[in-house]
């Protein structure tokens, strides 16, 4: 009875062990959704600014960025980034410091890497790839914040006012009450159109007197 049972925890350990890509048994596999850089929580597909801005140097074909600290009252810090010239001309490069400091160290480098990105691309939709803070600070810099946030006031308002028949909204009642005489006016009874319900009532009577006849 002894050798079955040992056979099955074998077999049972090369499952848990097996795989393409040689799992060790009882490992358990987190997702990747959300990891931890240097504190800052990023989604898989979301990028820190100092990967943006090296991917973007790479794809202009420009060297590598280069940060240094700068100046700064203790405890808080600053970055200077040096973007250097594709045909290494050193009176081209663009040299670039944010004015505000910031208490740590990869928060100050992550800002400047932010405002590079802003002089080389500011028109691209970055802020579907940054995580917060950085989100919000690119949409603040390129001034989609402000064009954001009318937005959801416009949609708050239209939603205030509604068609109960098709479900439109508008931002003021006189832009309902138009709509509702242009798209769904009441037709006015002429005299001698048959009512609904007494054409119903003399349908049934006419068909009774029918059967009686």
């Amino acid at each position: 009875p002894e050798a079955p049972a040992h056979h099955h925890e074998a077999a049972m350990s090369s499952k848990k062990g097996g795989g393409k890509r040689g799992r060790k048994p009882g490992r358990v596999i987190t997702s990747r959704d959300v990891r931890d850089v240097g504190g800052l929580e990023v989604k898989e597909w979301q990028r820190t600014p100092v990967t943006l801005l090296s991917e973007l140097m790479q794809r202009q074909k420009r060297p590598k960025p280069i940060f240094k600290k700068a100046s700064c009252p203790a405890p808080n810090h600053r970055f200077r980034v040096v973007l250097p010239d594709p045909k290494t001309d050193r009176t081209k490069d663009i040299v670039l410091t944010t004015e505000q400091a910031f208490p740590s160290s990869q928060d100050a480098k992550h800002s400047v890497a932010l405002l590079a990105l802003f002089k080389l691309d500011g028109k691209r939709q970055y802020e579907m790839k940054l995580p917060e803070p950085y989100r919000g600070r690119w949409l603040h810099m390129t001034g989609r914040a402000d064009k954001g946030a009318a937005a959801a006031e416009e949609a708050a308002a239209a939603a205030a006012h509604v068609c109960e028949q098709c479900g439109k909204g508008f931002s003021k009642p006189h832009g309902l009450t138009q709509h509702v005489k242009r798209e769904h006016p009441v037709k006015k009874k002429r005299p001698g159109d048959p009512d609904d319900e007494d054409g119903d009532g003399d349908d049934s009577g006419s068909a009774a007197g029918g059967a009686g006849g």
